[in-house]
């Protein structure tokens, strides 16, 4: 019976030991372990350990990459510290970055024209800005910009519009006024309708690109006359 109680008692305090100490592996598993997650993510550093501290050099496409890195490393138990010598890689031109960055966002295929998303773009250092009707949308954009080789910086400032089933039914009634009147009729058979809708708690904004002041300003008209509206700004521009 004594033996019984021993053993029950020792396997008691085993199981209250730390997952850490259980879970123990030689340095050689864990770099293992580090190296495949870089693998698996595209990531090609050098790894090397010291006791507890994780050493990584080397460059990355992005600091998407460099983070995931960093994030592969403290996900080991055994890692305390993190000694990240990463250079960033950089892009061919500022422009060659811009149009990479504006270019994923437009291949984004869940925005609506009740949405509207930009970057600011400097130094390598981008800002995604702008609005959505849906936290996930927030979400892919950012994702998307895992693919873009020379962000040095990210920062995301998309807002993501209330959920308000009085600004749902507002943001069709407008598209429905807007899109059927016959200046911009054939804006609606277009993959993406230059004309976007922004509704806030029934204050409207209206961004994008008309073809000139008298198509800009009836725009405007038919959003300001609409039942429920409770204010209207227009950032639209002239383009074609």
């Amino acid at each position: 019976m004594k033996n019984k109680v021993r053993r029950l008692i020792v396997a008691l305090l085993f199981l209250a030991l730390p997952a850490s100490l259980l879970a123990q592996r030689s340095p050689a598993e864990v770099l293992k372990r580090i190296e495949k997650g870089f693998k698996k993510e595209k990531i090609k550093l050098n790894v090397e350990l010291e006791g507890a501290t994780a050493i990584l050099t080397g460059q990355v496409r992005n600091v998407f990459a460099k983070n995931k890195a960093v994030e592969i490393a403290l996900d080991q138990p055994e890692i305390e510290d993190i000694e990240a010598d990463i250079e960033i890689a950089e892009a061919e031109s500022a422009d060659k970055l811009g149009q990479e960055v504006v270019k994923q966002i437009r291949r984004y295929g869940n925005l609506t024209i009740f949405d509207d998303a930009s970057a600011f773009v400097k130094d390598g250092n981008i800002v995604l800005m702008g609005f959505v009707t849906e936290p996930y949308k927030k979400v892919g954009i950012e994702k998307r910009m895992h693919n873009v080789l020379g962000i040095q910086e990210f920062k995301n400032q998309i807002e993501v519009l209330p959920n308000s089933m009085q600004d749902a039914r507002l943001r069709q009634t407008l598209a429905n006024r807007l899109y059927r009147d016959s200046m911009f009729s054939d804006y609606a058979r277009m993959a993406h309708p230059p004309i976007r809708i922004i509704v806030n708690r029934s204050r409207v904004l209206l961004t994008g690109v008309v073809l000139n002041k008298m198509a800009k300003q009836r725009a405007e008209s038919i959003i300001r006359q609409t039942l429920g509206v409770l204010s209207v700004e227009s950032k639209l521009r002239f383009g074609s």
